[in-house]
């Protein structure tokens, strides 16, 4: 019986090798070239590894799965063929590896998460979680991934929203809750820097992230993999004590944290190690801080308007002299003119039909030029004028005269806008 033990007790310690070893080389080969894309001065060596990696993934697509269009462009997409046909690639190499790496070397005794190998792969996970939810959570407490809505979103018809659209400009809407998201993600990151608050800040991000997968499933969110890839990290990092956290919940006293492995036992060492650690954590938070703020002052809330900002409805619409009657079924009347930013524009027919144009202004002239961005030939040019709260656009399309009488709205101008938080509501006002 004791014999039958110590075989079942060796069998599970070998078992829980291979899992840590493919663990391992899977999360070490599908996070890679972090952080080296992350390092000044190093990324353009991440870069080109990263090329080796995508060049060996189409070439496992279109040779052995016989797949076409397994396409390595970055287009804003994480969930193209080839971020699938990766992961696939990454599961068989970890596969392969593990068994190459047992055959040349057995299994030890020390073969787990508090191992020497267990320890420096979990600090891996740690910084890397770290300096990814440092970018997103800077990135909402600036409010620049879920933007203020622009005027085009105002006047979009609901039914004409993508799923992803409408999760952009719902986010995008509410300032308070963007900038809660961002700040929890940068406190669960920086709480991982510690090993007294990793667990705290691994609770954090399931939870968050928890919410961020469903959102990118249900909505059609084209960064599913990303979602998934932070949330099995946070999930992973937890793992070595789940046990004490589930007991805690289950009504138990207090949790038993397992003792990693110590790699450094000399106090001066450990000094300049953890002075390196705060260190490196600072870094990468002025880098995100900074690259956000800065963005945040041309494109958030602290950028400048320009001039003509606002959404121009058109009253009246004369082209060569005549007058045009508002048909909807006119695809080339203009019937909203909106200008969110400096440097363009966008065109709305009488469908609702938008067009994004370049925008420019001749600071002699005073006139401003829309250039199609798709479209070079199709080219406005207009003066601008406003009479009694009346804004005229003069000028010409191509070869036609064009004049439009148009109202002004703002965004305090949409209901939406309208409405403040209000804590005491006798009937809700859903409308």
């Amino acid at each position: 019986m004791v014999c039958e033990n110590r075989i079942d007790s060796r069998f599970m310690k070998f078992i829980k090798c291979i899992l840590l070893r493919v663990i391992i080389l899977f999360f070490g080969l599908w996070l890679f070239p972090f952080p080296l894309n992350d390092i000044p001065y190093l990324d353009a060596f991440g870069e080109i590894i990263q090329k080796n990696i995508n060049d060996v993934v189409v070439w496992f697509g279109n040779s052995i799965l016989q797949l076409e269009n397994v396409n390595p462009q970055t287009t804003g997409s994480g969930d193209k063929l080839h971020d699938y046909v990766k992961l696939l690639f990454v599961l068989l190499v970890s596969l392969v590896g593990t068994l190459v790496w047992v055959l040349f070397r057995k299994p030890s005794k020390n073969c787990s998460m508090q191992s020497p190998l267990g320890y420096w792969f979990f600090v891996y996970l740690r910084y890397y979680l770290t300096v990814v939810m440092l970018g997103y959570g800077f990135a909402k407490v600036f409010v620049l991934q879920f933007s203020e809505p622009s005027f085009a979103r105002f006047i979009t018809n609901y039914g004409d929203y993508s799923p992803m659209g409408l999760v952009w400009t719902f986010m995008g809407h509410s300032k308070g809750y963007t900038i809660l998201s961002g700040a929890l993600e940068i406190i669960g990151g920086i709480l991982l820097c510690h090993k007294r608050t990793v667990n705290l800040g691994c609770l954090i991000l399931l939870v968050v992230m928890g919410n961020v997968f469903p959102l990118n499933v249900f909505y059609d969110i084209p960064v599913k993999l990303y979602a998934l890839r932070y949330f099995s990290v946070a999930l992973l990092l937890l793992l070595p004590n789940i046990g004490s956290i589930l007991k805690v919940i289950l009504g138990y006293d207090h949790i038993i944290t397992k003792d990693f492995f110590q790699p450094i036992s000399n106090k001066k060492w450990f000094i300049v190690s953890r002075v390196l650690k705060w260190s490196f954590v600072l870094l990468f938070s002025i880098q995100a801080f900074s690259m956000n703020y800065r963005r945040f002052r041309e494109f958030g809330y602290l950028a400048l308007k320009p001039e003509l900002y606002g959404l121009y409805e058109v009253k009246e619409y004369r082209k060569n002299g005549r007058v045009i009657p508002p048909l909807l079924t006119d695809s080339l009347q203009i019937r909203y003119i909106a200008i969110d930013r400096k440097t363009y524009a966008t065109l709305f027919d009488m469908k609702k039909n938008k067009i994004f144009y370049r925008m420019k202004k001749d600071s002699i002239t005073q006139m401003i030029s829309l250039v199609n961005f798709r479209d070079t030939t199709d080219l406005y040019r207009f003066k601008v004028k406003e009479v009694d709260s009346i804004y005229m656009f003069e000028g010409l399309h191509n070869d036609d005269e064009i004049k439009l009488k148009t109202k002004r709205l703002g965004k305090e101008d949409f209901l939406i806008n309208q409405r403040p938080l209000k804590w005491i509501q006798e009937r809700p006002y859903n409308r």
